[in-house]
């Protein structure tokens, strides 16, 4: 627990949106529309996860989280991964991770497929299409987009979303001020992870 409360700390620090833009080309951010109900649904989602996680507060002694005191919460979790694929360029990191999401709910729907869904030009721009995307493949409303989450919200969807079986899309945001995740450095970048 203490070694996943480090990473997810690690994780943070270079974070600034849930889903957003990603083209590793490039240096530029494409900041689309997020609508007003994409927002309050977005809203409604985190203080839905903040009641359900309230539990996680509660410890036992030696620091680990008591599975007992909500029979909801799995001691443990492994979401299957069988399948994901590797980012096949250098801009398609926000297809790919639709890709490798949607794997996860059993749908295994094509990059190329994903690029026209997400409005996919050379850089997959942020906004509500990745919501409506995402939730048509699931046949759900289970996908909200967030935009410049905080560390808490973060740890919230991150262990809400585990509990519940399903990933979910980070934008990182790295720079010299942010961090690095491992393999980037010297300069800013934006980039989709599942």
């Amino acid at each position: 627990m203490k070694r996943l409360v480090s990473l997810i700390l690690c994780l943070s620090l270079a974070l600034s949106v849930t889903i957003a833009y990603a083209d590793l080309s490039t240096n530029e951010q494409s900041i689309g529309e997020v609508s007003a109900e994409s927002k309050k649904l977005s809203d409604q989602k985190i203080v839905e996860t903040a009641k359900r996680l309230e539990v996680l507060n509660k410890k036992v002694s030696n620091g680990q989280v008591n599975p007992m005191s909500d029979p909801q919460i799995p001691p443990s979790k492994i979401l299957n991964t069988s399948g994901y694929i590797a980012q096949p360029d250098n801009s398609t990191c926000g297809p790919t991770s639709a890709h490798n999401l949607l794997l996860n709910w059993g749908k295994n729907i094509s990059i190329d497929t994903l690029k026209k869904d997400l409005g996919y030009n050379g850089q997959t721009p942020f906004g509500d299409a990745w919501k409506t995307t995402l939730n048509n493949y699931t046949n759900s409303t289970y996908y909200v987009v967030t935009w410049s989450p905080s560390q808490t919200t973060i740890w919230n969807a991150f262990v809400g979303d585990t509990i519940d079986g399903h990933p979910f899309i980070l934008d990182t945001h790295m720079s010299s001020e942010n961090g690095y995740l491992e393999g980037y450095s010297g300069s800013t970048w934006w980039h989709y992870v599942t």
